[in-house]
Formats: C-alpha cells, sequence, structure tokens
C-alpha cells in the first residue's frame, strides 16, 4: 500500500447534500425535454455546459479539468 492509498478515504464523506429543487420539479424538467426530444425525433441528448446539467440534473460542480456530461434518453 502506498502512502497515498492510505490516506484516501472514501467511506462517511459526510452526509449528502440536500437537493436544490423538489422531486416533482425535477420531474417536470426532464419530462419538458423528453417531450422536445420525442418531438424532434431525437433519442438521446448530451449536455456539457455546468448551466445544464445543473438545470436538469441538480449537480452543480467545479471542473478542475474534469469534464462532465449529462445524457437524457427517453427512460
Amino acid at each position: 500500500m502506498t502512502e497515498r492509498d492510505r490516506l484516501q478515504s472514501f467511506i462517511g464523506n459526510g452526509e449528502k447534500a440536500v437537493p436544490t429543487f423538489s422531486a416533482s420539479e425535477m420531474q417536470r424538467r426532464q419530462d419538458g425535454i423528453r417531450a422536445h426530444m420525442a418531438q424532434a425525433g431525437v433519442d438521446a441528448a448530451l449536455f456539457t455546459s455546468y448551466h445544464n446539467i445543473n438545470y436538469y440534473a441538480d449537480f452543480l460542480y467545479c471542473q478542475f479539468g474534469r469534464r462532465y456530461g449529462l445524457l437524457i434518453d427517453h427512460d
């Protein structure tokens, strides 16, 4: 085991964050984009801006060199 392995622990990283929006509001947003996708004949949409990821998933992140994406399909 390396020194780095010994120092990293992902167990008990704190409590889950409280959602910014209610579950019904998030469902309304996702249902809305899915309706637009169905109307346009789009099978899936990949969102890469933190604005859209936050809007459709309530996940706000700091990039720090990592790239994030949110995939929304009809399921």
